[in-house]
């Protein structure tokens, strides 16, 4: 029995102190406790409605880290330079294999969770014709004309559920520009 617990312990021991190395020191975050990281911080913010604070003080800084739970780090980018190399240089950034590895057998054609190298250039060169200039003044066009419905019904001095109503216009603009078609969401929540 003694050697059951022992190794138990080992392992236990060895397992936190995996979780507890730093991936890229020289980049400035909230690690939190090596198993549970920050998800006590996270759930706090959470309960309290002030999950926005918690998010902006990653966006003060160009580059940010913080490790939710289980040794996961989270890269916050809000420098829209650095942003765009990770976003561009697939020989520098790419996506973990391990992940994709564990997941081929669930998603293997998923569009952009999974894929790197070439399948991922492959979806994008797909994806890519459908964010021209034409397609992209359509959007907005979109988007201003379901925003501004919207705002001609909300009442000044009214409370409104800004989540649902957020999802609801979200649910509005992405049906008419990518699939040609008006769910009415926005104005099912309004009657709602």
């Amino acid at each position: 029995m003694l050697p059951i617990i022992l190794g138990t312990i080992v392992i236990l021991v060895s397992l936190i102190y995996w979780l507890s190395l730093e991936e890229h020191p020289q980049i400035k975050g909230l690690l939190g406790y090596p198993v549970f990281g920050i998800i006590s911080k996270i759930a706090q913010h959470k309960r309290n409605g002030t999950i926005h604070l918690f998010l902006q003080q990653f966006a003060d800084k160009p580059i940010s880290k913080f490790r939710p739970f289980l040794g996961a780090t989270v890269f916050t980018i809000a420098d829209p330079a650095v942003a765009k190399q990770i976003l561009t240089d697939s020989a520098h950034f790419g996506r973990g294999i391990v992940f994709q590895n564990a997941a081929i057998d669930i998603m293997p054609m998923a569009l952009f969770l999974i894929p790197s190298g070439e399948m991922w250039k492959q979806h994008r060169k797909l994806l890519q014709p459908g964010f021209g200039p034409v397609h992209l003044k359509h959007a907005l066009e979109v988007s201003s004309q379901c925003t501004l419905g919207w705002l001609s019904h909300v009442k000044p001095s009214g409370r409104v559920n800004i989540h649902a109503a957020a999802n609801a216009l979200a649910l509005d603009i992405l049906g008419r520009v990518a699939f040609g078609h008006d769910f009415q969401a926005v104005k099912a929540f309004l009657h709602h």
